[in-house]
């Protein structure tokens, strides 16, 4: 048979935001007692995606698979593939992934246990319309094509994440959706733009860390740096030439630095597995301005009526999956 257990299809995670890679991760066991030949054809591992009242969901195209290769008997092959540029996901809502394997020798087909993932919205906190810079070689005096930095947060439950959203402000386009960090309770997360249409985000991560994170208009990562706000807080700050920095705090080098830190000190743990609790950092009340207690009390107070209505959500949403 193939496949160990009935259990050989998994996603990197269970919430997306509305345009955010859906990565799948078929792995197969070949427990045949024979090698066995894969991927002769294109379509050897097909997915199926099915929206929560049980339609099918559009298929915008194929995931491409291919690649022939042989799995020796006792051997597990695993493959990660994106799945949502194959599958009209873009509106929020509850899905169904199942896929279906074919041993092109035995002309037999074999379907993987489903996955289901929710896709949401979020909440847009800030927005940037920028000029797309042109290379050296263009003409420069036609307009510039506009792209829109989205900064997006989603809570889930007790989980809250920001994203950076790069669309074409003409055509709606996606171009990337990009996870930047794990948010706490009292985030309040700062941005700017340079002279290079690159966006600069500051965010609060944890009681005193802070995550720098820079990225262009296509959605390449140039940064993405650690400070603790020890002695003075740190800011983002424009310099007169348009640069932007970051001021204040202590930087804290570590493994998840970008570029690599060539001696990181602090371990992947402390950073921005994304969708960090929201309760893993308490900050010092003593240590806040009375300003930043009051918004700091605010905001827990609609955090709590945000999860609360999240649960009753979920509720719902289980009670409407039961025999689905």
């Amino acid at each position: 048979g193939l496949g160990s257990t009935n259990h050989w299809l998994s996603l990197d995670q269970n919430v997306y935001l509305s345009g955010e890679a859906v990565i799948a991760r078929v792995i197969i066991s070949n427990l045949s007692g024979q090698t066995i030949s894969l991927g002769s054809a294109p379509d050897w591992l097909r997915f199926s995606v099915e929206s929560h009242d049980g339609t099918l969901v559009n298929r915008l195209g194929d995931v491409d698979m291919s690649g022939a290769f042989d799995l020796p008997s006792s051997v597990v092959a695993a493959r990660s593939v994106n799945i949502l540029p194959a599958f009209d996901m873009l509106r929020s809502g509850r899905y169904k992934v199942t896929a279906t394997a074919k041993v092109e020798d035995w002309g037999q087909f074999y379907n993987s246990n489903s996955v289901t993932l929710d896709v949401v919205k979020g909440v847009e906190v800030t927005r940037f319309d920028v000029g797309v810079p042109k290379s050296l070689d263009a003409p420069q005096n036609e307009m510039p094509e506009v792209r829109r930095y989205s900064l997006i947060r989603v809570a889930y439950l007790d989980k809250m994440r920001l994203y950076v959203r790069i669309t074409d402000v003409a055509s709606n386009a996606i171009y990337q959706v990009m996870p930047i960090c794990g948010m706490v309770a009292f985030s309040d997360p700062k941005a700017m733009i340079d002279s290079k249409s690159c966006l600069h985000v500051l965010n609060q991560i944890h009681a005193r860390r802070f995550i720098y994170f820079v990225t262009d208009t296509s959605g390449n990562m140039l940064k993405r740096e650690f400070y603790d706000y020890i002695g003075s807080r740190p800011v983002l700050y424009q310099n007169t030439d348009s640069s932007v920095n970051v001021r204040g705090g202590v930087r804290m080098r570590t493994s998840a630095d970008f570029p690599p830190s060539p001696t990181p000190e602090l371990p992947p743990s402390i950073v921005t597995k994304p969708g960090d609790s929201i309760t893993n950092a308490v900050p010092d009340l003593k240590s806040m301005a009375k300003e930043e207690q009051k918004r700091y009390k605010e905001e827990q107070k609609r955090l709590k009526e945000e999860k609360k209505r999240l649960e009753r959500e979920e509720r719902a949403r289980k009670k409407a999956s039961k025999g689905w």
